[in-house]
Protein backbone atom coordinates (compact mmCIF):
# COMPACT_ATOMS: atom_id res chain seq x y z
CA UNK A 1 0.00 0.00 0.00
CA UNK A 2 1.24 3.47 -0.87
CA UNK A 3 2.26 5.68 2.05
CA UNK A 4 0.42 8.90 2.90
CA UNK A 5 1.88 12.33 2.28
CA UNK A 6 2.25 14.57 5.32
CA UNK A 7 -0.50 17.01 6.27
CA UNK A 8 -0.54 19.92 3.78
CA UNK A 9 -1.40 22.37 6.57
CA UNK A 10 0.91 21.51 9.49
CA UNK A 11 3.38 19.03 7.96
CA UNK A 12 2.77 16.23 10.49
CA UNK A 13 2.60 12.57 9.50
CA UNK A 14 -0.82 11.10 8.75
CA UNK A 15 -2.36 7.64 9.22
CA UNK A 16 -5.38 5.87 7.77
CA UNK A 17 -7.72 3.60 9.70
CA UNK A 18 -10.92 1.80 8.83
CA UNK A 19 -14.07 1.88 10.94
CA UNK A 20 -16.34 -1.12 10.33
CA UNK A 21 -20.12 -0.75 10.45
CA UNK A 22 -22.51 -3.55 9.44
CA UNK A 23 -25.26 -1.10 8.47
CA UNK A 24 -23.44 1.67 6.58
CA UNK A 25 -20.33 -0.26 5.51
CA UNK A 26 -16.68 0.57 6.05
CA UNK A 27 -15.58 4.17 6.51
CA UNK A 28 -11.93 5.18 6.18
CA UNK A 29 -10.44 8.04 8.19
CA UNK A 30 -7.20 9.91 7.50
CA UNK A 31 -5.98 11.74 10.58
CA UNK A 32 -2.75 12.85 12.24
CA UNK A 33 -0.49 10.02 13.40
CA UNK A 34 0.07 11.62 16.81
CA UNK A 35 -1.87 13.38 19.52
CA UNK A 36 0.18 16.58 19.54
CA UNK A 37 -1.68 19.68 20.66
CA UNK A 38 -0.72 21.58 17.49
CA UNK A 39 -3.70 23.44 16.00
CA UNK A 40 -4.49 22.22 12.48
CA UNK A 41 -7.42 22.52 10.09
CA UNK A 42 -7.53 18.71 9.88
CA UNK A 43 -7.64 18.04 13.62
CA UNK A 44 -10.71 15.81 13.15
CA UNK A 45 -9.41 14.15 9.99
CA UNK A 46 -11.18 13.36 6.73
CA UNK A 47 -13.56 10.49 6.03
CA UNK A 48 -14.20 8.44 2.88
CA UNK A 49 -16.55 5.59 2.00
CA UNK A 50 -14.76 4.42 -1.18
CA UNK A 51 -11.72 2.19 -1.45
CA UNK A 52 -8.60 2.72 0.65
CA UNK A 53 -6.40 2.85 -2.46
CA UNK A 54 -8.54 5.59 -4.03
CA UNK A 55 -8.56 7.58 -0.77
CA UNK A 56 -4.76 7.42 -0.52
CA UNK A 57 -4.38 8.43 -4.17
CA UNK A 58 -6.71 11.43 -3.68
CA UNK A 59 -4.97 12.44 -0.43
CA UNK A 60 -1.50 12.31 -1.97
CA UNK A 61 -2.56 14.33 -5.02
CA UNK A 62 -1.39 17.94 -4.62
CA UNK A 63 -2.08 20.99 -6.73
CA UNK A 64 1.02 22.40 -8.36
Amino acid sequence: MESLSNCPFCGREMKIRTLHNKVTGDMHVISHDDYAQIPCVLYRGLTWNGSVEEFIMLWNERAE
